[in-house]
């Protein structure tokens, strides 16, 4: 990791719990590990990409969503990532879970810090920093075989943010029915508790003079396992209430005639996760995801001058359909395809953009043994702008460019 990545990770709540439970970790003595019933993986390694654009043009370029599409930390061909995971067991019904990692893409974040206590083997509690459930991101998979990830709600803070972890509360059951093991989770999100994002607000970029005054989310997930078959269903919900208000918005079309003005902005959001993987074949497995969000805002603008209130409303959709072939015992090749729009609307239905990427990726997994593994892929992506009725908002310019990249990760499991 370079310094200046490192000073980034070191600026956030999350960079300084990563490092403190890692040195905790390390330093912990076999023996006591033992006692603990202490179980920890980590990987790390270094992807290298080689990028051939067509677009010039960078907001359009924005869209193709490659590893050098708004990196959390300077962009370069070649750059280190880790995860790591652990679980601490407390007695019989007591655990701890960290789960940390770092890319350039993302940054350095922790994912999970969290207590969970099994009240009975069919219903507990979970508190601390927790995932939504609403993705299957395959980033702390020990058998991940993408260098990127086609789904673009999983590689970038971005798209990810509002969607990944954040304090909360939860309860969770666990029940047989039939050959089904389920799982049911309810919880309880605050982001900006603890100080732990005090600037989240569902993905949509915030000026510098506002400040999020209230973001409240709750979130309903279920998870099924056929055991006969191993057949995988999924299904999530994230509901989202949220307000803002900025001290000095100046609009960006026509400043002079809308003068800089003081703004309450709340908006609520639905997203919606649904997810099946199931086998083919012995060798062969396939998955589909479906990750939908819908958001709706209004404003009031408290300069009467600076204009009327508005009213926008957001669309993101993201499908993504993956095929894993077992080529040997060290060998997986991958295939997947994936789809992803996004919408903007104001009042009356009025359309201001639309943007479109189209992602085509196939990849080569071998484990050569020792915990040496390496990952070779091959990615073909579409990114477009069909129509933009306001620039002088949104700086997407219409039309349509490709790129294609090729990465090769190289890391070790430990």
């Amino acid at each position: 990791m370079s310094c200046s990545a490192a000073l980034t990770l070191l600026n956030r709540p999350a960079g300084w719990v990563t490092l403190v439970m890692t040195a905790l970790l390390l330093a912990s003595p076999a023996q006591a590990q033992t006692d603990w019933a202490l179980k920890s993986s980590a990987q790390l390694g270094v992807d290298a990409w080689h990028l051939s654009v067509d677009a010039s043009d960078q907001p359009v370029r924005h869209f193709l969503l490659l590893a050098n599409a708004r990196t959390d930390w300077r962009y370069r061909d070649m750059a280190p990532w880790y995860t790591l995971q652990t679980q601490l067991r407390v007695g019989s019904q007591g655990e701890w879970v960290l789960r940390s990692r770092g890319n350039q893409s993302y940054g350095g974040a922790v994912d999970q810090l969290s207590y969970a206590h099994s009240i009975s083997p069919a219903l507990g509690w979970r508190a601390g920093i927790l995932d939504y459930r609403a993705t299957w991101c395959r980033e702390y998979d020990l058998d991940n075989p993408w260098v990127r990830e086609a789904d673009s709600f999983c590689v970038g803070r971005f798209n990810n943010s509002a969607t990944a972890s954040a304090p909360a509360l939860q309860v969770y059951a666990k029940v047989d029915v039939n050959e089904y093991q389920v799982q049911a989770v309810a919880g309880l999100y605050r982001p900006k508790a603890l100080g732990w994002d005090r600037r989240e607000f569902s993905n949509l970029f915030i000026a510098d003079s506002a400040t999020v005054l209230q973001n409240k989310k709750h979130a309903l997930s279920v998870n099924a396992v056929n055991t006969a078959t191993s057949t995988e269903w999924r299904l999530s919900w994230i509901g989202s209430d949220q307000r803002l208000f900025d001290s000095a918005l100046v609009q960006i079309n026509d400043a002079a005639s809308f003068p800089a003005t003081q703004l309450h902005y709340r908006q609520a959001v639905s997203t919606y996760f649904a997810g099946v993987s199931w086998q083919l074949a012995p060798r062969l497995r396939s998955r589909v995801t479906h990750f939908r969000s819908s958001l709706q805002a209004h404003c009031e603008l408290l300069n009467p001058a600076a204009g009327e209130p508005c009213a926008n409303q957001f669309y993101r959709a993201s499908t993504v359909w993956e095929l894993g072939y077992q080529l040997s015992p060290i060998d997986v090749l991958s295939l997947a395809l994936a789809h992803y729009d996004l919408r903007q609307t104001e009042m009356l239905d009025v359309q201001v953009y639309e943007a479109r990427s189209r992602n085509q990726s196939l990849a080569w997994r071998r484990d050569w043994g020792r915990g040496w593994f390496t990952s070779t892929q091959l990615t073909w992506t579409q990114g477009s702008v069909p129509y933009n009725n306001k620039p002088r908002q949104t700086p997407y310019i219409p039309g349509t460019s490709s790129a294609w990249g090729l990465g090769l990760r190289v890391g070790y499991q430990f």
